[in-house]
């Protein structure tokens, strides 16, 4: 962005604006007019109500994966704030790429269960034949070794999901999904973004969740799953979040192993 003789503000070149907001946030004096972003949707910032360093270390610390859940519904408008938090992440582009399906039928989330618990048994009885076991052994890709190597993880899976009948989602009442279109190549890393505000602000409210891998998987691959859950046409799951109220409280946080890092002067 240049100035004229008059010193007014114009965009150089139009075509490389992906409307990411910064000429009209950076503006104190709301001097800077965008089609993109009408009057309503420029707001100050409210800077007594950001948190201190302390208190954002406080919540990263004592965020944990909840996986014991009361048998009590998420009011809708809790779940609204939980995606409405989760959209202000930051996107490739800005793009915004990412969308959600909200699941608190409770019939459609044992389907999802089940769909899960088929997939991973067949994913079982494919690796218990010695052809399809050498075949995955010999594979280059990462993709099939830890399928491999993660084999006696999975039949404790299902023979857990058999005796508990809802392994998978742990009775959560709701289940957050993101998904966008396949045709957007970082559209994964922008929805884990995304779905990083979802979990931050979930323990904010009050809910704790649980990342849902399985379910992600299963959702990749079982057709009839992708056919449940009536995503676009085009679109790809990249992540789950079980959740709802927790059953228990954490009174203390762990201490982690210390950072890896390497420095360059």
């Amino acid at each position: 962005m240049q100035s004229d003789e008059q010193g007014y503000p114009y965009i150089t070149n139009e075509t490389l604006c992906v409307s990411c907001g910064h000429c009209v946030a950076v503006c104190e004096a709301h001097a800077i007019h965008h089609d993109n972003f009408p009057f309503g949707t420029i707001q100050p910032v409210q800077r007594e109500c950001l948190p201190t360093s302390d208190q954002v270390r406080e919540l990263f610390r004592c965020r944990r994966s909840i996986r014991a859940f009361l048998d009590k519904p998420v009011d809708r408008d809790l779940l609204t704030s939980i995606v409405d938090a989760a959209r202000f992440a930051p996107s490739t582009n800005n793009e915004q790429s990412t969308e959600w399906l909200i699941v608190q039928d409770k019939a459609l989330l044992k389907k999802i269960e089940k769909e899960t618990c088929i997939y991973f048994q067949h994913v079982i009885d494919r690796l218990h034949n010695p052809l399809i076991r050498l075949l995955y052994a010999l594979s280059t890709r990462p993709e099939a070794r830890s399928t491999l190597a993660s084999l006696h993880d999975l039949q404790m899976v299902i023979k857990n999901e058999n005796n508990t009948t809802d392994f998978f989602l742990r009775n959560a009442p709701v289940l957050i999904i993101s998904h966008s279109k396949k045709t957007l190549g970082s559209s994964d890393v922008d929805a884990h973004f995304a779905l990083h505000n979802a979990t931050l602000m979930i323990q904010t409210v009050g809910l704790g969740c649980f990342y849902a891998g399985y379910v992600v998987v299963a959702c990749r691959k079982n057709r009839h799953l992708q056919r449940l859950l009536s995503l676009p046409p085009g679109h790809s799951i990249h992540g789950c979040l079980a959740l709802g109220y927790p059953k228990i409280s954490y009174e203390n946080w762990i201490e982690k192993r210390p950072a890896q890092v390497s420095w360059r002067y």
